[in-house]
């Protein structure tokens, strides 16, 4: 504030007007004087910034803008002067004054380095002949961009044969030559160019064809690129007798070039001096050169279409021809696919009903065979209970039960191929412990080969997992019948079973590829015999000799390692042996996951203070209910029966049984409507548990039982074990146990409840121990009958020889009882061979 008080404080001077002691005159001269100057001072910066607002592009802009703020500086000071007249504001006048000065004296420094730029600025004499330039070659730019306009018109306007006489008439007319020619190569070895137009003087000529080597035309072609020769074009070329002939001394000459910078052609001017613009020249033929290539290439391609098209015409008349004749011979192949097709047709529809014929006939086979076999293993393990039975009878009992596993073995082997060949097996995966099945596989082979004085080896790598996930009955079945086989037909020396993992190290670590290798040191197979191993019904020589087996057991396997993505191999030497190996992918289970069996003892009835339970028994046949009723009712359950599904749901209202066992298959109404109405009309939480018993041989129908309302599945023939186990783990009953594990004659019951007998050795070392005893008649006759699969012809001779022989009678008929026909041949021929 006090800054701008002292610039405008007037008190402490006097007006400058006194200076002029106030005359008026003087005053007023003054007072004119600066004002206009000051007009003409803001009025020169004005029309600079109009100036420089309009010419931007103007260079020296900072100078103009230097020189406008100085003007303007000086102009505010006329104007400070005549105010300082009457008001005294001294200091801001020498302000503005020194400003003025900054300002000039920054523009003075910017002029002195600008000086040397504005000294090169041209005179303008010098502008003018620039300019005049510039306009002479706006002219000639004129003329030529009129020239290529009218070239491009020109050429432009005709196609085909008139174009490039059009061509060469406009390329000459506008170089203002006297010859004019557009020359084609006959071919690319071709030492001759065949003139396509020829304009000479002011007329077109006819078309020559001339030898390329010693003329201009020669280099152009071999350099590929334009060629001039201004002047003493004779000299140059004396070999070409043209050029005399037309008096050319000058030549300008271009490449007519393809895609691929192959020269087909020669575009060239000749005149009788030099061209005027050369440059000019150059540039022009050259746009002339593009395009005739261009026509060039199009008319050789327009040429050789239509000469194609020529040919094709006729390739198609001859192919029409042919194709008449092959539509006549393709109509009667038509009609004879369609009948074949028709054919086909109904075959596949015969085969679809052949499957699904094959498909009730196994199911119907299946309930057939296995329906009564439930019977008669039943009733067997029904009487085994009866302890007033003689030790006659049970023997009877246990013939009945071991005729009927073996006949049972059999129906089911055959069924499971025609379940194969029906596309109808399915894997079952289950957990389970591994190394029990290899130990229970020993334990149950080690008989078999003691008795052949066989060496039986299972080797286990120290990797192979004991818990795994897979099908363990079909992997159980696989391994038997390998190791059986292998057992069979080996004589000396031994079996060995080796497992272990192929891929350690795989990228997922819960499955690992299981390796199987069993290997013998058998008889071996002929490698022309290999292909039609796993064939069906199939048998070696040496399996056809020992007149034992089906021919199932290897396709089966076969059948079941392809279910679980394995392949059986076989590696055999005549006399040596044989080694079949297959891997399978199994999953790793989890140990706690694993339910362990244990053998339990004779159930003899329930445990006391339980409810009474009642169980209703639903078959049409009546031995299958009998069975039922006189099993269960002996241990103390209430029991009814029906003999069809309409019967089972009347009793089930009225008598409102714990837990109902419900055949499947039944007339009036089946075992699944039945269930579902039970189902649909039950009321309140407490149902009735209903467990399917079916003779299907089918792993899909339990899908279908369960969907129904079933509460669990079970197959005839069943076994007393398990059918007590179902009713105990559906219904919490407790069960009373014999206190005796083992038989009267010292050995486990079987499966199915029936006692071997024996004495101190075993059987097979008591039969090892007797056999030499006998002569070699009866060794054969042994032999023969066992190998007949006989027991009648074996009982006849046990009984002969039992009088003398107790000891081994007995054991061969524990031998015969239990169907071990190959092991009284094994052990009768290796008698023969030592007596």
């Amino acid at each position: 504030m006090e800054l701008f008080k002292t610039l405008f404080a007037a008190d402490r001077y006097i007006p400058h007007g006194h200076c002029y002691l106030w005359q008026t005159p003087l005053v007023g001269l003054h007072v004119v004087s600066d004002i206009l100057i000051a007009i003409s001072y803001f009025s020169i910066p004005t029309m600079l910034l109009y100036f420089v607002y309009k010419r931007r592009d103007f260079p020296f802009f900072n100078v103009f803008i230097l020189f406008g703020a100085f003007i303007i500086l000086c102009g505010l000071g006329h104007i400070l002067e005549v105010l300082t007249l009457w008001y005294p504001a001294y200091w801001l006048s020498g302000i503005e004054q020194a400003a003025t000065a900054l300002i000039s004296c920054y523009t003075a420094w910017e002029l002195s380095t600008l000086l040397p730029q504005f000294l090169s600025l041209k005179t303008p004499e010098q502008l003018e002949a620039v300019n005049q330039q510039l306009q002479q070659e706006i002219i000639e730019r004129h003329h030529a961009e009129q020239t290529l306009k009218n070239i491009i018109k020109g050429t432009a306007s005709v196609t085909g044969k008139a174009f490039f006489p059009a061509l060469v008439q406009h390329l000459a007319q506008a170089l203002d030559v006297r010859y004019a020619f557009v020359s084609a190569l006959s071919d690319r070895q071709s030492q001759q160019l065949r003139t396509l137009a020829f304009w000479s003087s002011d007329r077109a000529i006819e078309n020559i064809q001339y030898e390329i080597a010693g003329s201009p035309c020669e280099k152009v072609i071999q350099k590929g690129q334009l060629q001039y020769y201004p002047d003493k074009l004779q000299q140059s070329f004396p070999e070409d007798t043209a050029l005399q002939d037309m008096g050319m001394e000058c030549y300008l000459g271009v490449p007519l070039l393809d895609g691929q910078n192959q020269v087909l052609g020669v575009l060239c001017v000749s005149h009788d001096r030099a061209l005027k613009d050369a440059e000019n020249a150059k540039a022009t033929i050259s746009v002339f050169a593009a395009r005739a290539a261009a026509e060039l290439q199009r008319q050789t391609a327009e040429s050789a279409l239509r000469e194609a098209y020529s040919e094709l015409e006729l390739r198609v008349d001859e192919a029409t021809q042919g194709l008449r004749q092959r539509t006549t011979e393709l109509v009667k192949v038509n009609t004879s696919l369609e009948i074949e097709i028709q054919e086909r047709k109904r075959a596949e529809e015969e085969a679809a009903a052949a499957s699904r014929a094959k498909s009730e006939f196994l199911a119907n086979m299946s309930h057939e065979l296995r329906t009564p076999l439930n019977a008669i293993l039943g009733f067997t393990q029904v009487m085994n209970r009866d302890s007033s039975l003689s030790e006659e009878h049970l023997q009877n009992l246990k013939i009945i039960n071991r005729a009927g596993e073996h006949l049972l073995g059999l129906i089911d082997e055959i069924l499971e191929m025609s379940k194969i060949e029906a596309g109808r097996i399915m894997l079952s995966e289950s957990h389970f412990d591994f190394f029990a099945l290899l130990d229970d596989l020993e334990a149950m082979l080690q008989i078999k080969t003691e008795s052949k004085n066989l060496i039986l080896l299972f080797d286990r790598a120290p990797e192979v997992p004991q818990y795994i996930t897979t099908d363990e009955s079909r992997l159980r079945q696989v391994l038997l019948n390998l190791l059986s086989n292998a057992i069979k037909f080996t004589k000396e020396g031994g079996v060995t079973l080796r497992v272990g993992i192929r891929n350690p190290d795989a990228a997922d670590p819960s499955t690992v590829l299981l390796a199987f290798e069993v290997e013998d040191t058998g008889a071996g197979i002929a490698s022309n015999e290999i292909e039609e191993l796993f064939q069906v019904f199939a048998q070696t020589e040496v399996g056809r000799q020992s007149r034992q087996g089906t021919g199932l057991g290897l396709a089966i396997s076969q059948k079941f390692v392809q279910l679980m993505g394995g392949q059986i191999t076989v590696k055999s030497q005549l006399d040596k042996g044989s080694i079949f190996a297959f891997n399978i992918q199994v999953r790793l289970a989890d140990a706690t996951k694993i339910t362990r069996i244990r053998p339990q003892a004779k159930v003899i009835g329930l445990a006391p203070n339980q409810p009474k339970y009642r169980l209703l028994a639903v078959d049409d046949r009546f031995e299958s209910r009998l069975l039922l009723v006189k099993l269960l009712v002996s241990l103390g359950f209430e029991v009814r029966e029906a003999e069809n599904g309409e019967e089972a749901v009347e009793i089930w209202s009225s008598w409102q049984p714990h837990l109902i066992w419900m055949d499947m298959r039944m007339p009036v109404m089946n075992g699944y409507e039945a269930t579902r109405q039970i189902r649909a009309t039950e009321e309140g939480e407490e149902t009735t548990k209903i467990v399917a018993l079916t003779a299907s041989v089918f792993e899909e129908q339990r899908s279908a039982i369960l969907s129904a309302g079933c509460d669990d599945f079970m197959r005839k023939p069943f076994r007393e074990p398990e059918l007590l186990a179902k009713i105990s783990e559906h219904l919490g009953i407790q069960y009373l146990y014999e206190e005796k594990t083992d038989c009267k004659d010292g050995f486990a019951a079987n499966s199915f409840g029936i006692a071997p007998e024996t004495s101190g050795k075993t059987p097979i070392e008591q039969v090892k121990a007797g056999l030499p005893k006998l002569n070699s008649a009866y060794l054969d006759n042994f032999y023969n009958a066992a190998a007949q699969g006989s027991d009648r012809e074996l009982f006849e001779l046990i009984q002969q020889i039992s009088p003398e022989h107790p000891t081994l009678a007995a054991a061969l008929k524990n031998l015969a009882d239990n169907f071990q026909f190959e092991t009284i041949m094994e052990l009768s021929e290796a008698t023969r061979l030592t007596v």
